[in-house]
């Protein structure tokens, strides 16, 4: 049965002069050992800077390639030689757009460290954790329901804008969950 109700249509993509430009310069993170680079990402973080420069946020740059290499934490530094000084930024600095090298913080350890090309082989850092990935604990547990257009709703009105774009406009609620992983999703649809 069809629908007399039309579809919602995406709103135009317009150029914003406030905004990062499109497409984004992206800052490449390179291995040390070889100089080739292993992470690209998209300039989205605005500079406090009065020429309106967009970079990335530091810490989400040194948090992604601690992942890639496997968990083994690491500065970063424009410079291939370990013996430079690293990136002179705050956690919550803005990266400008250039290359950096990742540097892991034990020297002894083998030059060409590995880097984690599939998330699923990627071991997840159990007691571990890097410092500003801790949260202190809330004693007041939160219920958010248990619908899903309540739990979206909750989220929506959480975030306020998107978390990647900060676009407050059009605003859905989506998960990121790998392509191949059907059984994830069913289990949490509750088919299984």
């Amino acid at each position: 049965m069809a629908s007399n109700q039309p579809f919602r249509q995406r709103p135009a993509p317009f150029y914003d002069p406030q905004g990062p430009p499109f497409p984004p310069r992206m800052i490449r993170f390179l291995h040390p050992a070889n100089n080739l680079p292993f992470l690209h990402l998209p300039a989205y973080d605005r500079c406090p800077t009065p020429e309106m420069q967009f970079g990335v946020h530091h810490e989400t740059a040194l948090t992604a390639c601690q992942i890639l290499a496997c968990n083994s934490p690491g500065y970063l530094s424009p410079s291939r030689d370990r013996n430079a000084q690293g990136v002179d930024a705050t956690p919550d600095s803005i990266l400008a757009p250039r290359r950096y090298y990742y540097h892991l913080n034990t020297p002894e350890v083998d030059e060409l460290y590995p880097i984690c090309r599939l998330f699923e082989y990627w071991e997840f850092p159990h007691d571990a954790f890097p410092s500003f990935w801790e949260t202190e604990d809330s004693n007041t547990p939160t219920f958010w329901g248990t619908r899903w257009t309540t739990l979206s709703q909750r989220i929506k009105d959480r975030d306020k804008a998107c978390l990647l774009s900060q676009w407050k406009d059009s605003l859905t609620t989506a998960h990121v969950v790998p392509s191949d992983d059907e059984a994830w999703v069913c289990r949490i649809r509750g088919v299984f």
